[in-house]
């Protein structure tokens, strides 16, 4: 897994693995991790949305071949909003 640090070496059982599978082929997998993420905190479904494809992230490029160099592969978000409304508790 290269330069993450203290995931060199990650391993799952095959159980863990099927579950894993099973999971991600519910119809409600997405509604499912959206009330997981900050379950305290109630509404904010799209801003949960947005935090949970940030840390599901995208992949790292590299265009070395044509002389462009590497680009970050993760999107960014930036959280807007009147205050005490639990942005920096979703962060």
């Amino acid at each position: 897994m290269g330069g993450d640090a203290g995931l060199d070496e990650v391993s799952f059982s095959e159980q863990e693995i099927e579950e894993f599978k099973k999971f991600s082929k519910r119809s409600d997998v997405q509604d499912i991790l959206v009330d997981s993420l900050a379950p305290s905190i109630w509404e904010c479904n799209d801003v949960k949305k947005g935090i949970l494809c940030q840390l599901f992230g995208g992949v790292s490029k590299e265009f070395s071949q044509s002389g462009r160099g590497r680009f970050r592969g993760e999107i960014n978000i930036l959280l807007c909003g009147d205050p005490s409304t639990a942005k920096s508790q979703l962060l």
